[in-house]
């Protein structure tokens, strides 16, 4: 484990201890809307999460809507549980922790739409952090994942292309969403 990430995860979490936040729980994921007229189980995609062990930290650097964003996550699993840590330059704070086989529990800074839901945030960690044949197992039948020449590409069961992950040699990824017109890179420590 590296020593940075540790006391990055742990000044992170400690943040939440001054009260700044909302806690949420959720015994299961829910299904998430991947266009108008196409939904996901979140559930299996997020339950594959709680299996990863290490700790990593990732920068993501992208744009909304005509918008730049800048953020960077912590994520810790032990093979049983999976946190992600959320810190934004606008100290947006998110923690999500998930426990098997789908319980979630969050924590999210007040300045957070209070519609958000972390689904979204823990189906793109798993786009790009999860094995493609972990990843296929997990969104069929709502998702095809197709990857071909370090270009992974996710999409409707009638061929609608909703999230693009392009994995580069130097280790970063590139995470495009057309439907919500979000992009983001990351670079992963």
């Amino acid at each position: 484990m590296n020593r940075l990430s540790t006391v990055l995860f742990a000044a992170l979490f400690c943040a939440f201890a001054c009260g700044c936040s909302a806690k949420f729980v959720r015994e299961r994921p829910l299904r998430v809307a991947c266009t108008v007229e196409s939904t996901l189980d979140a559930a299996p995609a997020v339950a594959e999460l709680a299996k990863l062990e290490g700790v990593k930290v990732q920068h993501l650097q992208g744009e909304w809507k005509g918008r730049i964003f800048e953020a960077q996550a912590v994520l810790k699993g032990d093979g049983k549980s999976f946190t992600a840590v959320m810190l934004a330059p606008q100290m947006r704070l998110l923690t999500v922790e998930v426990t098997p086989p789908y319980r979630m529990e969050w924590v999210r800074a007040r300045q957070l739409p209070e519609v958000f839901e972390p689904e979204y945030v823990l189906l793109d960690l798993a786009y790009v952090n999860l094995p493609l044949e972990v990843l296929k197992s997990a969104l069929a039948p709502d998702l095809n994942v197709f990857e071909e020449g370090g270009v992974r590409t996710l999409s409707t069961p009638s061929g609608e292309v909703v999230t693009i992950v392009r994995f580069e040699s130097d280790g970063t990824c590139t995470l495009e969403n057309p439907v919500r017109e979000y992009r983001y890179t990351v670079t992963s420590e």
